[in-house]
């Protein structure tokens, strides 16, 4: 016991902050021009969720975005640095799968309106994960070596999918859908803790607001549900 406790959270992550910056360049410089594709991608979701909130479009670009991010990078690149990255592509994977589901389950089901503070929070994660990534890249005058795009790199696509969502599931399906981006939210947010990275409390924190949100969400479904039936009753 005595030998786990001297181990610091550094000793399990194999890699220093410049060799992810690296690996970073290295796949923005493989995948482009992608990144445009991705990012049109990404604010056309937000266009549709926008103009008219139903599942089903979101869904297919959604699971496209994991799948992507599972077999092009997990399993790639990212890989060849942490021995679980072949795991980790399996459950981008899974993940995909179920948003694809719940895209075809929920295709012509009307979505229930959200408190204004849940939307926000939901619109705040979907924009900041589509737009705020890249944006920060550029601001920092980084370049390739921080640009991660919804789509192409995991963190920008946990964050805006917990947004979306928010935006879109409700109940039971909303927290399953939930499980993974915030269990990869801890992962990286350990790991950029251990290597010195910029914001390393940022994913931690959006899956922390997305929780909080998601309870939200349920306490106003499940209080608001008598008055809708009393309602009913009194027409």
């Amino acid at each position: 016991m005595a030998v786990w406790l001297s181990y610091s959270l550094e000793d399990f992550v194999p890699f220093t902050l410049e060799t992810w910056q690296r690996l970073i360049e290295r796949h923005n410089a493989a995948q482009w021009p992608l990144q445009v594709v991705a990012l049109a991608a990404g604010l056309l979701v937000l266009v549709w969720v926008w103009r008219r909130p139903s599942a089903l479009r979101p869904a297919f670009l959604l699971a496209g975005a994991w799948g992507w991010t599972a077999w092009k990078f997990l399993a790639g690149p990212y890989a060849d640095l942490v021995w679980a990255g072949h795991w980790f592509a399996w459950g981008f994977t899974i993940q995909a799968g179920l948003i694809l589901a719940w895209g075809l389950a929920a295709a012509k089901a009307a979505t229930p309106p959200l408190p204004r503070a849940v939307a926000a929070i939901g619109w705040i994660l979907a924009a900041g994960g589509i737009v705020l990534f890249p944006l920060a890249a550029l601001v920092s005058g980084s370049g390739r070596a921080d640009l991660q795009v919804f789509g192409i790199f995991p963190d920008p696509t946990v964050v805006s999918t917990m947004g979306l969502l928010l935006l879109l599931a409700r109940g039971p399906v909303l927290a399953l859908l939930l499980v993974l981006p915030v269990l990869w939210s801890a992962v990286a947010g350990a790991t950029a803790w251990a290597i010195g990275a910029s914001l390393p409390l940022a994913l931690p924190l959006a899956a922390l607001a997305t929780f909080a949100a998601a309870i939200g969400a349920a306490l106003a479904g499940r209080f608001s549900a008598p008055s809708t039936s009393a309602d009913a009753n009194r027409t």
